[in-house]
Order: C-alpha cells, then structure tokens, then sequence
C-alpha cells in the first residue's frame, strides 16, 4: 500500500536461486514489460534488486481476479461472446507488443488476469519472462525454443526460425480452449504432441462444436494455420468477422466530447511541471479508479494499437461540430508531449486528469516522487536526480520557470499549480513560494534558458524503460 496516497497493489518477490536464473535474466523480464504501456497489460510502477539475497522485488497494479483458466475451471466453457470480446482484447495487447517490437512467446489462458472479481472486469497480460524484442522493420527472426508445450506454434516443435505470427498460433489456441476447456491437439507424450501440432488438421469435433458459429471456426482456422505466413496478423485478426460481429467492443462514438475537449485544453495550457505532475499520478494510480478513462481510451483507439492516432483523435472529437479542425489540431499537440505523432496511454490519461480536482494523498504522492532529496522542494537538482541527469538544462529551466527567485516549489504552491492553475504566467502574483533560504547556487536556474525542448514524459519514460528513476516510489510501499 502506498502510505500516502493509500493505493494498493502487487508486491512480487523473484528469488534468481529458485528460478534457477540470473538476476539479469530476471530483470530481463522487467526491462520488456516496463517498454509497454497499454490498458490490457499488467503495469509495472518500479522494481529493484536485493543483490546480496539475490532477489528481484517487483510493484505492480493488482489483478484481484484470477486467470481466465480459473475461470475456465470453475465455470465451464465461455460463451461465442464473451470469448470474442476477451480475444478482442488479447489481441489489443498482442498488436501493441508487435507494433513496438516484442514478441510474447508464452501467450496462454494462465497469463491472462481480471483486474478484479467484477462481471466486466479489465483484461491484463502478464509474464514476459519469454518475450523478445524484434528489429522493427522487418522482424529477427528467432530460434530459441521455449513456451508452454500446448501453445508452441508447429515451427517452434520443428526448430525452425519463427517471428511473431508464434503469437498468434497461441491466441487461437486459448480461443479454441476457452469454447471448450479442451487443447486442440492433446497427448501426453511429448513426441507425438509434437506430431499432432505439427501435421495433425485441427479439428472441431461433434457434437461439442455443432452449435458453434462458422466464423468462429474459421477465425481460429486462420489464427492456427501450419504455416506461419499463411496466419492472420494481430490487426486483421481483430477485424475478422467473428470479432466485429460477436465482441463488445465499445463504440467509437464519445459522448460528452465537449467535457473532455475542456481537459485536453487545459492540460495542453498547464506548465511543464504540471504536465509532468499530472504523468506522475497517471501513471501510478491503481487501474481500477482510472476505469472511465482507461474505456475512453478503448473507444478512441479504434485500430486496437495502444495508441491514439491524429486520425483516430479528430474521429473522435468530429461529434463536436463546434470544434474546427485547427482546435483538434492544437489539443493533439498539446497531448502528445513527448513529440511522437501518437497519444501514448499515460499521455492520454493524463491530459484527462488536467480538469479533475486531484485529492490530497494523490498531489502528496505526485510532489514526493520528485522531491527527491526530501527537503520539502522541488528544486532543479531533484528534477535531475529524477531523471537520472538525462534533462539538460535548458529543460530543467523550463520545468522550473515559474518559480520566484528562490528557484522552489513547495507543497502549497504545487498543489496551487495543480488544483488552482496558480502558475500560470497570468497569476504569478498569487504563488505562493517559500521565502526561506535559498538553494545552493547550483540549483538556481538562470535567464537564459528558455522553455523546455525535451518531453516532460521522460520521467514515465524513463519508469518503462526500467531506468531506475524515483527511489521515493519504491520506500512508498509497505
């Protein structure tokens, strides 16, 4: 729990003796999942390493209600609808890996989480400890041979190379498995597992399977092709007929668009600091309260990719007639702090939060985290420490530039600047800043640099790429 904000979730301890593996290689699961940033993949807030126990201790959000084979187990086969909008989201999450160069390579029912026990809970991909990374254009192709027997694609049985269509070989497994709690090719001999998978047609046997849409069939068909050029990719799997016409995707219409223009529009005006509080609570609020947004989110984007196209953006927003092209336009922009050309998911949500009154622990958790030294400030030399001295000073002027001559922020003014936009170049008079002693010399930003050039999103940034960034985050949770 986080003592001061009070959110929960997960703590995971990885010991390398009983995984029989190095802290490297653990950590080498941490390093591909914190690249990812997507609302069906578990999020990892921060993680460090015991070296002298040889331990890896792991904050993540908390999935609360179970895998999709407990559910399986408990209840029974899943109807054609709701394994269409399950395998809708799966494959969200699989196209927005493939988009950004990771190959999952052990996708099955027991990496699939609930987010909670509710009916319509949200979908989480975890377990990356396979996953790979892969030139973006035009993917390595690989030879190593790991995976869950069950799932493993007929080229990953024969040794051959392979790219990420293995992916999608296991998602039409766990599609035809949650339809009928059976593997499509069982044995429990190994070798002649491997000669069913490999050469065996897949089957649909009566009468189990007599009810059962032809679509769905042949969707899981095409996902488990023996050839892996002859598969459906990610993005047209998610357009197959099965998925439009059975999954519940939510529409892309947005109602009360006029509601969130106002968001993008103030989030786009706040200062860089703000902005860079504002990434800090996205991205380490529990899931569960960010539900609204995060199926907001889903609505927009409506290729499945993870992230926000200007296409996708100004669909959205065309709902609104009284919002001209050029305002899309600038609000986009204004979004897309780290320069992009597309709306990362913590961007999204945090220009979401922009118009919402934050509570107390959340905006006490948001300055701590980048009052790194403790002294109740944020000073320039906090800021660099955050991001491991990767802001040059130009940037740190910027994220600092409304500060009076003590080159300080404190709590008062912080929560001001977030709440009550206090720091805007309007309401300077009404800061208000410490008077008391000033910083070491070091820290006081000078008058001629200008407004940052660099992204505020480096700290969240440098938070998926594994940097270890923020100690404070990690001595937040008991």
């Amino acid at each position: 729990t986080n003592r001061i904000s009070g959110e929960v979730f997960a703590m995971k301890r990885v010991s390398a003796d009983q995984m029989d593996m190095s802290l490297e290689e653990i950590t080498a699961e941490l390093d591909v999942q914190k690249l990812l940033d997507h609302p069906n993949i578990c999020k990892i807030l921060e993680s460090f390493i015991d070296v002298a126990n040889k331990e890896v201790y792991i904050i993540m959000e908390q999935c609360t209600g179970g895998s999709i084979a407990e559910k399986l187990t408990k209840g029974g086969a899943f109807s054609e609808v709701v394994t269409a909008t399950l395998v809708d989201k799966m494959l969200s999450a699989v196209l927005y890996c493939h988009m950004h160069g990771v190959i999952h390579r052990d996708i099955k029912l027991d990496n699939f989480l609930y987010e909670s026990d509710a009916d319509d809970a949200e979908l989480k991909m975890i377990d990356f400890g396979f996953a790979a990374e892969a030139h973006r254009s035009g993917e390595e192709s690989m030879t190593d041979i790991l995976g869950t027997p069950s799932y493993m694609a007929p080229e990953l049985w024969d040794e051959r190379q392979y790219d990420s269509s293995v992916d999608m070989w296991a998602i039409g497994v766990t599609a035809f498995m949650m339809l009928s709690c059976k593997r499509p090719f069982q044995h429990t001999d190994a070798e002649q597992k491997r000669q069913l998978i490999c050469h065996a047609p897949l089957k649909f046997p009566s009468p189990q399977w007599d009810h059962t849409s032809s679509s769905c069939k042949d969707f899981i068909s095409l996902l488990m092709e023996k050839e892996p050029q002859n598969r459906l990719s990610a993005s047209k799997a998610r357009n197959h007929e099965w998925i439009t016409s059975r999954s519940t995707r939510q529409s892309a219409v947005v109602a009360s668009i006029n509601t969130f223009a106002n968001s993008f529009e103030l989030f786009a005006k706040k200062g860089e600091l703000a902005k860079l509080a504002l990434e800090v609570i996205a991205f380490t609020t529990a899931p569960a309260k960010l539900r609204e947004l995060r199926d907001m989110f889903t609505r927009i984007d409506t290729d499945g990719s993870g992230t926000i196209s200007l296409e996708e953006f100004q669909a959205a927003m065309a709902s609104a007639p009284d919002i001209d092209v050029a305002r899309v336009e600038s609000m986009y922009a204004g979004i897309d702090v780290d320069g992009s050309g597309q709306l990362d998911y913590t961007e999204f949500l945090s220009a979401m939060l922009a118009a919402k009154k934050q509570a107390e622990g959340s905006l006490r958790s948001a300055f701590d985290f980048l009052d790194v030294d403790k002294d109740g400030y944020i000073t320039r030399a906090d800021l660099q420490a955050a991001t491991q001295q990767r802001l040059d000073e130009q940037s740190i002027a910027g994220l600092l530039k409304h500060t009076d001559e003590s080159g300080r922020v404190d709590f008062a003014a912080f929560k001001g600047l977030m709440n009550e936009g206090l720091m805007n170049d309007g309401l300077k008079s009404e800061r208000r800043m410490s008077q008391e002693a000033q910083p070491p010399e070091d820290s006081q930003p000078t008058g001629e640099h200008q407004a940052a050039e660099q992204p505020t999103s480096l700290i969240i940034a440098s938070l998926n790429k594994g940097i270890e960034v923020g100690k404070e985050l990690t001595r937040q949770f008991v």
